[in-house]
């Protein structure tokens, strides 16, 4: 029952912290199917209704020219490391 607690707690304060950024948090499964969207992220990717997304790959979220990188950032997170792009 304890470590349940916990587990609810740190989801709450994973929760609240995505919601607090101006930036787009996407949480994605290890195949890069999309779980959920902050807020901000929906605001900024004119996203009003995200239960139709989810599951669906994450490249389709960027036009055709940033999509490889989209999926040269998810390959490298699965290795173990970092990357960025806009």
């Amino acid at each position: 029952r304890l470590m349940i607690e916990r587990l609810r707690d740190r989801e709450e304060y994973l929760r609240r912290l995505t919601e607090s950024t101006p930036d787009c948090i996407l949480t994605l499964d290890l195949n890069g199917g999309l779980l959920q969207i902050n807020q901000s992220g929906k605001q900024l990717m004119a996203i009003g209704d995200f239960a139709p997304l989810i599951g669906a790959e994450w490249t389709l979220l960027f036009q055709e020219g940033y999509r490889s990188l989209a999926k040269r950032a998810l390959s490298t997170a699965l290795s173990g490391g970092t990357e960025r792009f806009q």
